[in-house]
């Protein structure tokens, strides 16, 4: 049986019920005689088929995933059902509505001859999606894209093992590792010492005539409480004071209080008005009446005799005091400080002792080297916390130190290796007590090691020691006081770039720990981890360790230096190394 016409076949059938208490028919097969326009028009003209309810009316439905609903009007005529679009007429009237319903496929019925090509529909709605397909074949790889912004900075990483240090590189244009300079000047007086033996008898005088003492000086010294006296001793004519030694560069404080400086001058450290090195010492501009010295890194100080300090040199942390940033090829006045009695200077930091024995420093702070509570660097003097009774200052590559009247000492900065001597490893920017020390007569702080020199004349130092800096015959590093073995009679140390010096009585000094450009002095370019003499030195009265040099003063007044030479800072008017003293030219 063909569909009605206009009517495309469709492979769906659905269930129809009949209402107004007619029965409800499922399960159809074709049709005949049904008229299509009213309820075409009323599902929007959706495709459709013809569907047999029984042998005598036909009606149709449209498919749909959903079940619709259509109510329409019916009259028998002819033994044919006609649907009559409810929408146009307001009601049945006499005629029986039908509410159809579909959503059950029925059984398909035959397929009738092809009718006529009707109208082509609206689109009907999209079907539901397919299963997915099997993965096609990986294809080629494509260009890689365009890098993306970088990404937000990770968290730091745990810090690793300490390494040995590697070898001493050319020095960089702004770096801000290298060793401490030479300790400042004395600080109080300590008590005095046991006499010493009377000397042997002078040769008899000429009758009637009577000669005190003239020109007796005294040589300052690393330790606050030894004075060393020359008695009856004219000095030179071109006598030193004072020695300072700092990375590459050493500086001369003479018996007029004129200050000369040799060796690298890249920032102005030399205080000459320029930026030229020189192995020769040459004067430091417009500096007069000093009366101590100390270097560090790349930037040099001085005491006044009025109390004030200047300096001179490197100043991109604020090194030189002086509220600015920067570098100064002559001494400008560190800002607002007065009565100070020693200075000492640092890496890129220094610290002066005042005379109520508290403590200032200025300059970088990135590990807590000011002793501020803080890390934040600062141009202008900030006094350090928890400081009094103070006797002496040192200040090493990262770390400061002070020497108190009662014989303990306080530390405060970097202690990655224990330099700071509290039995810890840990920064600290307020002063720490260095354990178990208690009768300390000097203090002396060093690359990334400290040592003090007690009352009877031995020596302990603490932090770093993977070359021997220590002096107690290992390779371990210590957090806390160590003794130097056999050294006696000590009176001044001095603790350098993971180097120590100690000044003997007599006259004689002996070194210990990096050794690989002469620095020990002992004629070799060996390491050592116990105490070596100095060859050549009978007769020092001061002394210096630098980074990687030493200088001493003599009883004539002359200076001697050995180590590095590479900017001159030997003074000899060569660049050679020399793992002997030689005599500085000049002074």
């Amino acid at each position: 049986m063909a569909p009605p016409v206009g009517v495309q076949p469709i492979t769906t059938v659905y269930t129809v019920s009949v209402l107004a208490g007619l029965r409800v028919v499922r399960g159809f097969a074709a049709a005949r005689g049904f008229a299509m326009r009213s309820i075409t028009a009323a599902i929007a003209a959706a495709t459709a088929t013809a569907i047999v309810v029984s042998s005598s009316f036909v009606i149709a439905a449209i498919p749909d995933s959903t079940t619709r609903v259509i109510t329409v009007c019916y009259t028998k005529s002819s033994g044919a059902l006609r649907l009559i679009d409810k929408a146009t007429k307001a009601t049945c009237n006499s005629r029986t509505e039908i509410e159809l319903s579909w959503n059950q496929q029925g059984v398909k019925g035959d397929t009738g001859p092809q009718g006529l090509l009707g109208a082509t529909g609206p689109m009907g709605s999209n079907g539901q999606n397919g299963l997915n397909g099997a993965n096609g074949a990986n294809g080629l790889n494509g260009p890689n894209g365009v890098a993306g912004p970088t990404g937000a900075k990770g968290n730091d990483g745990t810090n690793g093992t300490d390494g040995a240090p590697g070898a001493v590189g050319p020095k960089g244009d702004a770096g801000t590792a290298g060793a401490n300079g030479a300790d400042g000047v004395p600080g109080l007086q300590g008590p005095p010492g046991v006499n010493g033996l009377n000397g042997a008898p002078g040769r008899d005088g000429i009758d009637g005539v009577s000669m005190s003492c003239a020109n007796e000086r005294v040589l300052k010294q690393t330790s606050p409480k030894f004075k060393l006296s020359a008695a009856c001793e004219p000095p030179p004519l071109a006598s030193v004071a004072q020695i300072t030694s700092g990375e590459f560069h050493s500086c001369a404080l003479q018996t007029d209080t004129a200050v000369k400086c040799w060796g690298l001058n890249n920032y102005g450290q030399l205080g000459d008005s320029t930026n030229r090195s020189s192995n020769l010492p040459v004067s430091v501009t417009g500096l007069s009446g000093a009366l101590a010295i100390s270097v560090g890194d790349a930037h040099s100080c001085a005491l006044l005799g009025d109390t004030t300090v200047k300096c001179w040199g490197y100043n991109v942390f604020g090194t030189l005091g002086n509220a600015t940033n920067s570098d100064a090829t002559a001494p400008v006045v560190v800002s607002g400080l007065s009565g100070v009695t020693a200075i000492s200077t640092g890496n890129a930091h220094s610290c002066a002792l005042l005379t109520d024995g508290t403590i200032n420093c200025w300059g970088y702070n990135a590990y807590g080297q000011l002793g501020n509570g803080q890390n934040a660097d600062t141009n202008t003097p900030v006094a350090v916390i928890g400081i009094s009774g103070a006797v002496a200052v040192s200040s090493g590559w990262m770390h400061s130190c002070a020497l108190l009247a009662d014989g303990g000492i306080k530390c405060w900065g970097y202690n990655g290796y224990g330099q700071l001597g509290d039995s810890a490893v840990g920064n600290s920017n307020v002063p720490v007590v260095v354990s178990d020390l208690s009768s300390a007569v000097g203090i002396s702080a060093g690359h990334n090691h400290t040592c003090a020199l007690l009352g009877g004349g031995t020596i302990r130092c603490w932090g770093w020691n993977g070359t021997g800096g220590l002096g107690n015959a290992t390779y371990t590093s210590s957090s806390t006081p160590v003794s130097a073995v056999g050294v006696n009679g000590a009176i001044a140390i001095s603790a350098g770039g993971d180097r120590s010096c100690a000044l003997v009585a007599g006259g004689s000094i002996t070194c210990w720990g990096d050794n690989p450009f002469g620095g020990l002095g002992d004629g070799t370019n060996i390491s050592s981890n116990v105490p070596v003499t100095v060859t050549g030195i009978a007769t020092g009265i001061a002394l210096s360790s630098g980074l990687h040099h030493s200088c001493a003063v003599l009883a004539d007044g002359t200076v001697n230096c050995w180590g590095y030479n590479v900017y001159g800072q030997l003074g000899d008017g060569t660049n050679t190394s020399s793992n002997t003293p030689v005599t500085v030219i000049g002074l």
